[in-house]
């Protein structure tokens, strides 16, 4: 394999001296032969760094002979376009963000280069103020609330709580969304505003959202009340959540909290909603037989017990409550 790549080079590079030495040659034609072997060397041999190098010749010609009789914007744009990838394909992240900025200057709406430069900047380089830099010149230009998302997020992993706090209501201006929401939220908490979290949500809410985005508030709002241990609020909000929409986990959150209340109505309706999707659904059955023994239906709890004996959770406690209502008959 290393003997063929090697053979491919050496038959561009020769191809590429032969067509340079013959005479009278148009530059434009030296142009397109130099990015005719960058694309071989990056297709064929995928030697990046030696077709970064013909490109680079390619490049400099289409500049140097451009006029405005003769523009060559779109080889120009092509090139730099092929620079940039070749730079990424050979993980030179310098050279990748160089050649990035220089193609966003001939095409700035390329939400997919600014994304990916954005990316380098941060990841690659570990340079999160260059990306953010990328995402505030698109936004300049085009307002998108993309970017103003993207600004957002990166402030926040860098904990400048002040500037993600401001990108988050800047992109909350244009697109009311659950999700970017819970993010605003989290941040409003994490700087001790928990009443300011709250009332973002009771804003959204009052704009009259789709279902489902009220759906999604309603369970962020659950959380938000459930991490601030104002368990009473966060069992309203779950319970207006399920309402719209099915969640498992909070199903059985809730099914454990009016247990631990003694509200076995309450808890025993979300049980039968949870056995009507998962007849055997071993968590639902535990606190039913619970509640059944509290109530004094003990057959009725045996019954669910004995199902449970070889739970690997509940096998202990089911075999115990068996043993206590054996010995009682």
């Amino acid at each position: 394999m290393k003997k063929t790549k090697k053979l491919i080079i050496a038959i561009v590079l020769i191809f590429v001296a032969i067509t340079i030495c013959t005479q009278e040659r148009p530059p434009e034609r030296i142009a397109r032969e130099h990015l005719a072997a960058g694309d071989s060397l990056f297709v064929h041999a995928r030697d990046f760094n030696a077709a970064i190098a013909s490109y680079k010749q390619a490049l400099d010609l289409f500049k140097e002979i451009e006029t405005d009789l003769t523009p060559f914007d779109a080889e120009i744009k092509d090139v730099m376009h092929k620079l940039y990838v070749s730079a990424l394909n050979a993980r030179d992240w310098n050279l990748a963000v160089q050649y990035g900025e220089e193609y966003l200057l001939l095409d700035p709406g390329n939400e997919a280069i600014v994304r990916n430069l954005a990316q380098i900047y941060r990841v690659g380089l570990d340079n999160v103020a260059g990306a953010i830099d990328v995402w505030l010149r698109y936004d300049n230009i085009f307002s998108s609330f993309i970017a103003k998302q993207e600004i957002a997020d990166l402030y926040a992993r860098i904990n400048d709580n002040t500037n993600a706090i401001l990108w988050y209501q800047k992109a909350l201006e244009m697109n009311q969304d659950a999700d970017l929401l819970q993010k605003l939220a989290s941040l409003y908490i994490n700087t001790n505003q928990p009443n300011r979290a709250i009332q973002v949500y009771e804003e959204f809410i009052d704009s009259e959202p789709s279902r489902r985005q009220l759906g999604i508030a309603y369970r962020n709002m659950g959380r938000l009340y459930q991490d601030m241990n104002n368990l009473p609020m966060a069992i309203q909000k779950y319970e207006l959540f399920l309402e719209i929409d099915y969640d498992r986990s909070i199903t059985l959150w809730l099914v454990d909290k009016y247990y631990e209340n003694g509200n076995f109505e309450r808890a025993n309706r979300h049980i039968q909603n949870m056995i009507t999707r998962n007849a055997n659904d071993m968590d639902a059955i535990y606190f039913r037989a619970l509640i059944a023994h509290a109530d004094g239906k003990f057959q009725e709890a045996r019954a669910d017990f004995q199902r449970l004996v070889n739970h690997a959770t509940y096998g202990s406690s089911a075999q115990g409550f068996i043993r206590s209502i054996d010995s009682t008959d």
